[in-house]
């Protein structure tokens, strides 16, 4: 298997730097490439500077202002770079520093296509104290965004929190995606997590537990040994009492899953992204709870040879 590479959006914020802490102890586990991008949002800065008519003041006057805060922007572009750089040299890091321009989550998007993951730092919706930081109509975040865009695995870091030693992969009992438990578990060997299986149910099985983890198995030897738990979308709806929207489902207490790094499959529809709890992958992350969570695409493929087998799959079911 070739040398993975990672993907780490960076800006100034302390959650960026959590996504670089993470990102750093995955690089020195697995051995990857890390490329850090920094991208500029150009067009965010001209439409809120520059106006087509003049009123009050020339338009002159507002170009030249849009050209002072592109150079600015810049600017800290090159100053986040450097220390970026300094301190990952420091952690001994395989790493390079790109930065573009555009919209952000676009840029990542584009570049996560030559990546095995992307990381990057989310402000969570409610601080430790309790206190909203977000109005919940308001812009999407950068992550928020990715969510529906990003064509790779994405790990959303909200909280200084290490490598968790398990990972627990998310299935919905009514739609299953063999290709996405073979990525999962590729991904798990590749991060030295020890992979457990927990399946959601609407409740509509007649079928008890035992019976659809049995079932399970059968479909997917490769989870033959892993510990499956079957568990209603009831048990998991709400937080310290609180109701949680049904495609927030599992925003879950930190505590309960202070080890585990969970996977939450994500796949189109139509011209939709939707959660295996068929709501917005960018609700989700917006009231999210975890200190971290890596969202993946039930389409992507982690290796050439998961491809391989997937295809030859494909036409033997054709």
């Amino acid at each position: 298997m070739s040398q993975p590479s990672i993907l780490l959006s960076l800006d100034g914020s302390i959650y960026s730097r959590y996504a670089a802490n993470l990102c750093w102890h995955i690089a020195n586990a697995t051995g990857a490439m890390v490329t850090a991008q920094h991208v500029i949002d150009d067009s965010s800065t001209h439409e809120f500077i520059v106006h087509e008519p003049a009123g009050f003041i020339s338009q002159a006057q507002y170009f030249a202002a849009y050209e002072l805060v592109r150079k600015e922007q810049h600017e800290l572009a090159n100053k986040l770079k450097h220390a970026y750089v300094t301190e990952a040299t420091k952690h001994g890091i395989k790493t390079d520093f790109v930065i573009d321009h555009g919209d952000p989550a676009l840029a990542i998007s584009e570049r996560a296509l030559c990546h095995d993951l992307v990381v990057i730092g989310h402000r969570p919706y409610k601080s430790k104290d309790g206190n909203t930081h977000r109005r919940q109509f308001g812009r999407m975040s950068v992550a928020e965004a990715l969510a529906h865009e990003c064509p790779t695995p994405l790990l959303i870091v909200q909280d200084d929190a290490p490598l968790m030693p398990e990972m627990t992969i998310l299935l919905s009992l009514e739609h299953l995606n063999e290709r996405y438990i073979d990525n999962c578990l590729e991904l798990a060997k590749m991060l030295g997590q020890k992979p457990t299986v927990l399946c959601l149910s609407s409740g509509g099985h007649e079928e008890p537990p035992a019976h659809l983890v049995r079932d399970l198995r059968e479909a997917n030897p490769h989870i033959k040994d892993t510990p499956i738990e079957v568990i209603s979308l009831a048990d998991v709806s709400t937080v310290n009492g609180e109701l949680i929207p049904g495609h927030c489902a599992l925003r879950a207490d930190a505590s309960t899953m202070s080890s585990t790094l969970p996977v939450m499959p994500t796949r189109q529809v139509g011209h939709s992204r939707v959660t295996i709890l068929d709501g917005s992958p960018s609700l989700f992350v917006r009231y999210l709870a975890l200190s971290s969570i890596l969202l993946l695409p039930e389409e992507h493929l982690t290796n050439p040879d998961t491809a391989k087998a997937a295809q030859e799959k494909d036409m033997q079911r054709t």
